[in-house]
């Protein structure tokens, strides 16, 4: 009796055993699978079959190092600018925006302010700014360059039917100070006359981001 109870004993043993190793494989057989924390489009692939691992002198086992492929949210796709640190007072919450992408010369997308980042840039004296599109097709594309102009954002006293109001641009340089005050000459019968003007933020070209994500090798 005794030797058979040893040998039960034995025998749970190794199913303990057993069932570690069996949970040891379980976890390989998972990291040969990569899931992305979000639903994406695979935009860069950076390695080919069969060339995903390296093997590490002295180990067991082999070891990944690097990324697979990169991962973007087209859905999530928005205009990044940078903004004249002086100007960045006058902008408002959610204060409507036209994106103009140089690829897609004939076509203006709406967009809306979603975020002006807290810190500047000593360098450029700017402040980034991130604007969300409104009405993105298929053919944006991440890190295309891009141009915003700023809407003026509707009037309390405006009806909730009416489009807010384009501002002109004009180049920069074409804005001078007289008497403290910004004007622009206009030509008229061949004569140039100032006319005061109200400069509104102005933004330099960035391009689109989203949110994008790297799969690992493990």
């Amino acid at each position: 009796m005794d030797a058979t109870k040893a040998k039960v004993n034995l025998a749970e043993a190794a199913i303990v055993q057993d069932q570690a190793n069996l949970q040891v494989q379980q976890a390989y057989l998972d990291f040969t699978t990569v899931r992305a924390p979000f639903a994406g489009v695979v935009v860069k692939k950076m390695t080919e079959v069969a060339r995903a691992s390296h093997y590490s002198a002295g180990s067991k086992h082999l070891h990944f190092f690097g990324a697979i492929v990169a991962i973007a949210d087209m859905n999530s796709l928005e205009a990044e600018v940078d903004v004249n640190e002086s100007n960045v007072g006058q902008l408002q919450p959610n204060q409507p925006a036209e994106v103009q992408v140089q690829a897609i010369p004939n076509h203006t997308y709406k967009g809306v302010l979603r975020q002006v980042i807290p810190t500047a840039d000593r360098t450029k004296a700017t402040v980034t700014v991130k604007v969300s599109i409104l009405d993105k097709d298929k053919y944006l594309r991440p890190e295309m360059s891009c141009n915003v102009t700023f809407l003026e954002p509707q009037k309390h006293t405006q009806t909730a039917g009416m489009a807010p109001q384009r501002i002109l641009t004009v180049p920069k340089e074409a804005v001078v100070t007289r008497d403290g005050k910004s004007v622009v000459f206009e030509i008229a019968e061949k004569k140039a006359r100032a006319l005061p003007v109200i400069t509104a933020p102005t933004c330099t070209g960035r391009s689109l981001s989203n949110r994008g994500w790297r799969a690992r090798k493990r």
